[in-house]
C-alpha cells in the first residue's frame, strides 16, 4: 500500500515510553529426555492475528504505566524497517546489560526467519540524538532518565522508551512510509538492581515497538503479550500473537499499511495447524513450533533463586557452591529447512573463572518429515554428525562467539543453576536444546 504525506513533510517522529517503576562431546552419561512429536490446531487464527494488529494500526491513543498515567498516539498505520535491521549497543554498556540485550533480541529473532534476523553490530556512541542514528539501525542505552534525549516528563518515568523516526520513499510515482532508525532507552540507575530485574521484558516490550509495532494492548484481554500497557510480564518467550504479530509484520505484509489494508487477502494464507517437536528435562521443557513456513524454537523453566540483595535471580557468577568448571548434560531436538526431524546428545561446559567455554551436540540424527524421532542410533547421521560452539556467559545468558555456522543463544535455569536451555538456528536448522548440571 501506499501513503501520501503532505509536502512539507520530511520524517516522522514516534515516541513511546512504557513501563512503571523499579519487569568436547557429550559423554555416555548424558541424561535422556522424553521427545515428542505432535500436531494439533492451536491459535491464533488469521482473524485473531488481525484483529491484534489493528490495536497497533489504529493510531491509539494508547496508555502507559502502572495507573496509566501517560497518553500517546501516532499516525494511522504499521511501518516497519524495509530490511531487517540492525541493532548497536552502547559503548561503556556492561557485560550483564549486555548479555540481557542480546538474548531479548534473540528471542525476538526466534519468531523470524533465519535470512530475517535482526543482526548485531559494532558498538554506538553513547547517548546519540534519533537524527545521528544511521538509516536501517536501533542503538540501545542503559542511562539515567535525565540523559535520555528527550528526557522524560518529571511525573513519569518509564522503565524504557523506544524513539523511531520515519522516510518517505517514492516508489512508482507514490510515496511510501518505512521506518528509517529507532533509539531504545532503559532505565539505569545508581541501584541498577531493580532495572535488570525488569529489564529484560523491558527490551523486548521496546524493540518491538521499534521494529514497527507502536502501542498498547488491553492486559486483560491480553495476558501474555509484551505489548500490554503495564509492566511486560516476566516470561523468557514470545506469546502466539507477539509471535503471529512480528511474522506478519516482516514476512506478509508491505513495508507500509495502513488499517483498511489489514485484511485476510493481505495477509495472505494462514495455516492451522502447528507442528510440533518438545522436549523436557527435570524441570527444563524446550522444543521447536513450525507454522506457515517458520519454525520456532522455545525453552521454558524457572529463574535461579533470588538474590536478595541484588534484587533480581543469583547469577552464574555469583553462585558460590560452583568451583573451577562445570558440565551441563541433555539433548538437542529440532527441524531442518526441509521438516525433517533432528535429534542429538548436548553438552555445555562453562569455564566459571572466564565465564567462558563451549557447546556440544553429538550424535545429530534425522527422521524423515512427519515421523517420530525414535532413540539416538535408529535415524540417519545429519551432515557430519556434530556441530560445536565456543560460547561466553553474561549473567544467565549464554550466546556463542565462534565456531560452526549459526547463532546459539540460551539461560540458565533452576535452583543452582542446574539447567540450561537454549536455541540453536541456521539456515537448515532450527533447535532448542537443555540439559542439567553433572
Amino acid at each position: 500500500m501506499t501513503f501520501r504525506p503532505s509536502a512539507a513533510l520530511a520524517a516522522v517522529f514516534v515516541l513511546a515510553a512504557c513501563g512503571g517503576g523499579g519487569g568436547s562431546g557429550s559423554g555416555p552419561s548424558a541424561p535422556t529426555s522424553s521427545i515428542s512429536l505432535t500436531r494439533d490446531t492451536a491459535p491464533p487464527t488469521a482473524a485473531e492475528v488481525l484483529d491484534y494488529l489493528a490495536v497497533f494500526a489504529s493510531g491509539g491513543p494508547w496508555y502507559s504505566g502502572n495507573n496509566r498515567e501517560y497518553r500517546w498516539q501516532a499516525d494511522p498505520g504499521l511501518f516497519r524497517f524495509p530490511e531487517s535491521p540492525t541493532v548497536r549497543i552502547a559503548e561503556g554498556t556492561d557485560d550483564h546489560q549486555r548479555a540481557m540485550i542480546l538474548h531479548a533480541v534473540a528471542m525476538v529473532n526466534r519468531a523470524l526467519p533465519y535470512e530475517s534476523h535482526i543482526k548485531i553490530g559494532t558498538d554506538a556512541p553513547a547517548l546519540a540524538l534519533i537524527g545521528d542514528v544511521p538509516d536501517g539501525q536501533i542503538f540501545v542505552d542503559f542511562a539515567l532518565h535525565d540523559d535520555w534525549k528527550p528526557a522524560p516528563r518529571p511525573d513519569f518515568l518509564p522503565t524504557g522508551q523506544a524513539q523511531s523516526q520515519d522516510r518517505f520513499v517514492t516508489k512508482g510515482g507514490e510515496q511510501t512510509r518505512q521506518r528509517r532508525a529507532a533509539h531504545i532507552w532503559l532505565q539505569d540507575s545508581p541501584r541498577l538492581s531493580p532495572a535488570r530485574r525488569i529489564a529484560m521484558s523491558t527490551m523486548v516490550h521496546e524493540l518491538l515497538h521499534a521494529l514497527g509495532i507502536n502501542g498498547h494492548v488491553d492486559p486483560d484481554k491480553y495476558p501474555a503479550s509484551f505489548l500490554r500497557e503495564t509492566l511486560p510480564p516476566k516470561e523468557t518467550r514470545l506469546g502466539p500473537l507477539d509471535i503471529a504479530a512480528i511474522q506478519a509484520l516482516y514476512t506478509r505484509l508491505d513495508v507500509a499499511t495502513q488499517p483498511e489494508d489489514l485484511t485476510l487477502g493481505n495477509l495472505g494464507p494462514w495455516e492451522a495447524e502447528t507442528v510440533s517437536l518438545s522436549g523436557s528435562l527435570g524441570p527444563l521443557s524446550f522444543g521447536v513450533r513450525h507454522r506457515n513456513g517458520i519454525s520456532v524454537p522455545w525453552t521454558n523453566g524457572v529463574d535461579p533463586q533470588w538474590d536478595e540483595k541484588a534484587f533480581a535471580p543469583t547469577t552464574l557468577a555469583d553462585n558460590r557452591a560452583l568451583r573451577g568448571s562445570a558440565i551441563w548434560a541433555g539433548q538437542l531436538v529440532g527441524f531442518t529447512s526441509d521438516q525433517d526431524a533432528v535429534r542429538s546428545k548436548a553438552e555445555i561446559g562453562i569455564t566459571l573463572t572466564t565465564m567462558t567455554g563451549r557447546a556440544d551436540f553429538t550424535e545429530m540424527q534425522s527422521w524423515p518429515a512427519g515421523e517420530q524421532p525414535g532413540a539416538l542410533g535408529t535415524g540417519t547421521t545429519w551432515k557430519t554428525g556434530s556441530l560445536g560452539y565456543t560460547i561466553t556467559v553474561g549473567g544467565n545468558f549464554i550466546r556463542s562467539t565462534g565456531g560452526d555456522a549459526g547463532v546459539l543463544h540460551g539461560r540458565f535455569y533452576g535452583h543452582d543453576h542446574r539447567g540450561v536451555a537454549g536455541s540453536v538456528e541456521r539456515d537448515d536448522l532450527t533447535a532448542a536444546f537443555g540439559g542439567t548440571r553433572r
